[in-house]
């Protein structure tokens, strides 16, 4: 998949292919947003897709394997980066420490290790290592969802009403692909739907 700039783009023109009426009518009390000069822009700054996907899709198509292969590079980073932080501020290598995302998109730290909010300040302020976390975070649960419509596939095309029951999980509006990072002992453990 490649996406381009799009620069002065009018889509005056297109308005009258949408329905009979080329200038919809406003409300009495609203403005109308709609005119021929109207304009839209999106360049290379602001289309960020690769702060995503990194190279995957670069062919015209972003494949699982792609998408894989940057999850694995953005975990070693991660594990990289922050064992070199823990040695800066003496966190105990044998300390048990989860990482992960709140609602509001900044990393929390779960474990026993004190100072948790000097951490958290460091790793939400530390550009890098906040979009590499980031990204490993939604593409991990991107790839965890994907594997299991695979298999949901592979088990409908046996048997759809026995597949619906087994995967009736993937159906909940409530179903959450939470990603957390289990760090303990050196080991860094990727989790989806972790108790967060």
């Amino acid at each position: 998949m490649q996406i381009g700039a799009v620069t002065n783009y009018s889509y005056s023109s297109k308005i009258k292919n949408i329905g009979q009426n080329a200038n919809p009518t406003p409300a009495s009390n609203s403005k109308n947003i709609f005119s021929p000069s109207d304009k839209v822009e999106i360049t290379d700054k602001k289309l960020k897709l690769d702060k995503l996907f990194g190279n995957a899709g670069k062919d015209g198509k972003i494949t699982l394997d792609e998408i894989q292969k940057l999850t694995d590079s953005d975990l070693a980073d991660v594990k990289t980066m922050f064992s070199e932080l823990a040695g800066i501020l003496g966190i105990d290598p044998q300390s048990e420490i989860s990482l992960y995302k709140d609602s509001a998109g900044k990393i929390k730290v779960k474990g026993s290790i004190n100072d948790k909010s000097v951490l958290e300040e460091y790793l939400n302020s530390n550009d890098e290592f906040f979009q590499k976390f980031s990204r490993l975070s939604a593409n991990s649960s991107m790839l965890s969802a994907a594997k299991e419509a695979q298999n949901f596939q592979a088990a409908y095309a046996k048997n759809p009403a026995k597949a619906v029951a087994q995967f009736k999980y993937l159906f909940n509006n409530n179903q959450k692909w939470d990603f957390m990072l289990k760090i303990s002992n050196t080991q860094f453990v990727p989790e989806i739907n972790a108790d967060i």
